[in-house]
């Protein structure tokens, strides 16, 4: 919900070099064919991009990246810069390398491809590969001072696999000149649980090693985890060495979505002020260079990811700074609202009710308090409302303890519906177990960016979400079923719309 080309340019997966107190975003581009380009843009702030040209790296026919063009990264090394990404002549995935003095014109190397599977530990075969075509893709390339050599991790396969083991693995290589590569042993094989690891890469926080991946619920495998059903996104594992063992913790999903979704996915990470921050894409009709989160490890080596507060030079406006300044000329939604020293109190009997806060609204940052009374069932708000389109409802259900990111459109009520109200109908979108306390006030952080919505509860990243149909512009409701809830801390804010 950050950056996307103009169109008909098309942008897939991601990565960041930074440089010169900038950060220069590559990414395979579409243009003509499938993957044609890479496209580039910089920013000073990871939030405000400028477009820069991009780069053909599509070949002719006979040459070795003729078919287009898999992800890559950048690494600097003795003054010159190189740009590695991979293509698939004769059905196995390898790695090239451009090279370049100034980050701005790129030559092949005279000799490429530069990096291909071998064995022992890998697959080479494509008569042998569980589908086409052998995989070996998504170099990530890191300076390690122990040997003196650069380190690259590929999303790679084993040579033996089978129903109860996919052979994904993460492949481990070396060199010392980028150009000639040692073959190590994999870091991870974790094929008993997914069914590939594209865009890997390894970081550490607070004296462990995290090594991330992409995967979905594909090839007969459906990944459950304890955060999401029907899993798709970016993983991860923990070990005590850059080359493992690694292992995965009780909930493995880092950020992606559920129900078979697949919204954020193909994050990768960089050092920022001493924090680090995972970065990614959005999978949509147009995809998108997503919103920076940074990474928290919890003592027990878990991760989560944290509101990035510079999203806020998004903001254009500030349309209503506290719940004095919102309307209250019109009737709510059904139930009982009421308006005292900065508290509105929302209640709702049989049915749900939904209280209007704003009438037209296009792009937003809106966050607030709420708290539900002892007895109370669901409440949240609803972003870009439409009676006749579908907005987003975003829901904190104390009955089932989860949190909600559904299409709420008001046009029919069904009965299979979540039914927030008779105003309002929602079919969930996403959802996530939360454990939600009555009497507590918890703060709710929401975006809403073009056909993207992204949600924070207490700064906790919980969704990112694309609803193709939303609405360009609608109201923002307060609303309530089944009980009582209170709303504080208003804050709404318009944001610069996205190219």
């Amino acid at each position: 919900m950050i950056y996307r080309p103009v169109e008909t340019r098309r942008l897939w997966d991601t990565w960041l070099f930074p440089w010169n107190n900038q950060f220069h975003l590559f990414f395979l581009e579409t243009q003509d064919t499938n993957c044609d380009h890479i496209g580039r843009a910089v920013s000073d702030d990871l939030v405000h991009w400028k477009a820069l040209p991009s780069i053909r790296t599509k070949g002719k026919p006979g040459q070795w990246n003729a078919w287009g063009t898999n992800t890559g990264t950048v690494v600097r090394h003795d003054g010159r810069f190189y740009l590695f990404f991979g293509s698939i002549p004769n059905e196995q995935q390898v790695d090239g390398v451009y090279i370049s003095d100034d980050l701005e014109h790129w030559q092949p190397y005279p000799d490429n491809p530069v990096l291909k599977p071998a064995g022992p530990y890998y697959l080479t075969d494509r008569r042998q590969a569980p589908y086409w075509p052998v995989d070996w893709r998504d170099p990530d390339i890191v300076w390690r001072e122990e040997d003196k050599h650069y380190h690259a991790v590929l999303c790679a396969r084993l040579p033996k696999w089978g129903h109860e083991d996919t052979g994904a693995a993460v492949a481990h290589v070396r060199s010392m000149d980028l150009i000639h590569w040692e073959h190590l042993p994999p870091v991870a094989t974790p094929g008993k649980h997914f069914f590939h690891t594209e865009l890997p890469n390894i970081f550490p926080v607070n004296g462990r090693y995290y090594l991330v991946f992409n995967t979905v619920s594909l090839g007969g495998i459906r990944i459950d985890t304890p955060s999401r059903e029907y899993a798709n996104g970016s993983f991860y594992m923990v070990g005590d060495r850059y080359e493992g063992p690694y292992t995965l913790p009780e909930d493995s999903l880092l950020i992606g979505s559920g129900y078979g979704k697949r919204d954020a996915c193909c994050a990768r990470t960089i050092e920022y002020h001493g924090q680090r921050l995972l970065c990614y894409h959005i999978d949509a009709k147009r995809p998108t260079w997503g919103a920076p989160k940074i990474i928290r490890a919890r003592d027990d080596g878990g991760l989560w990811l944290q509101y990035f507060p510079l999203l806020e030079k998004l903001e254009t406006g500030v349309i209503y700074s506290s719940l004095n300044d919102i309307p209250t000329d019109g009737p709510p939604d059904r139930g009982v609202w009421k308006c005292n020293n900065g508290v509105l109190t929302g209640k709702a009997y049989v049915v749900g009710t939904a209280y209007q806060v704003a009438k037209d609204v296009s792009d937003l940052h809106f966050q607030f308090r709420i708290s539900m009374s002892s007895s109370g069932g669901r409440a949240g708000v609803i972003l870009r409302g439409v009676r006749t389109g579908r907005g987003a409802a975003i829901i904190l259900d104390f009955t089932k303890q989860r949190l909600l990111i559904c299409p709420a459109t008001g046009e029919t009520f069904e009965m299979k519906a979540y039914d927030l109200n008779f105003g309002w109908t929602t079919m969930t979108r996403d959802s996530t177990p939360c454990q939600l306390e009555r009497g507590r006030s918890y703060h709710l952080r929401c975006f809403a960016r073009d056909e993207h919505f992204e949600v924070y509860l207490d700064d906790r990243w919980i969704f990112t979400t694309v609803i193709a149909d939303a609405p360009k512009r609608g109201t923002v409701e307060f609303c309530v079923e089944r009980g009582e809830a209170e709303f504080t801390d208003l804050r709404l804010a318009e944001i610069e719309s996205l190219a």
